[in-house]
């Protein structure tokens, strides 16, 4: 497998002067994608661009895993796509944010610092997929929600094979807040009737 040539990274190393055989691999492979190698042809391309962080292969290569470790919360925009499933050049499912992420995601529930991937791995013939937990953020504090996921996917085809939310403390922070407004309340009216 030759990474893609639009990593800008990968491509400034094998220009580097200091790596001559830099630009041999560039010229024995012009194109990102899997190579026979006996005989150096192109097997398939890959069209996607990304970074190394952004591919899983399973050990065949044959099938493969585009992911999008970084969530566009500038433009809350979770109908991008976050996971595309290819067996070698052929598209099998494409799934948005909006579809990984279920517990709240929202610019005021971020999971992260703007990464939604924990961890992605390959376990055979499947993908194995966890995502931070949410935090809500006020002034400069952080406050632990709960609510990342953990997913399953098969690899040949992309579906869905197992999901789970751990558990999501959303309701708690609003709920602690109304006890201590009531707790305020109940004092203030306390010490009023006091001075009454």
């Amino acid at each position: 497998m030759i990474p893609s040539p639009m990593d800008p990274a990968w491509e400034a190393r094998l220009r580097d002067p200091n790596n001559p055989p830099g630009k041999e691999v560039l010229d024995r492979y012009p194109r990102s994608g899997v190579y026979d190698a006996k005989t150096d042809e192109l097997l398939w391309e890959i069209q996607e661009e990304g970074y190394e962080k952004n591919f899983l292969f399973s050990s065949e290569f044959e099938s493969w895993v585009w992911i999008q470790p970084y969530a566009p919360w500038s433009k809350l925009d979770l109908t991008l796509p976050a996971l595309r499933f290819y067996h070698q050049d052929h598209l099998q499912r494409e799934w948005a944010f909006s579809d990984i992420l279920r517990s709240p995601a929202t610019s005021y529930f971020y999971p992260w610092e703007g990464y939604w991937l924990k961890s992605a791995s390959i376990n055979g013939s499947q993908l194995h997929l966890t995502t931070y937990a949410r935090e809500m953020r006020f002034d400069g504090n952080r406050f632990p929600l709960g609510g990342g996921e953990s997913h399953r996917f098969d690899l040949n085809t992309g579906r869905l094979l197992h999901s789970e939310t751990e558990n999501s403390l959303v309701w708690v922070y609003p709920v602690s807040l109304g006890l201590f407004v009531l707790m305020c309340i109940g004092s203030w009216r306390l010490l009023r009737s006091r001075k009454s």
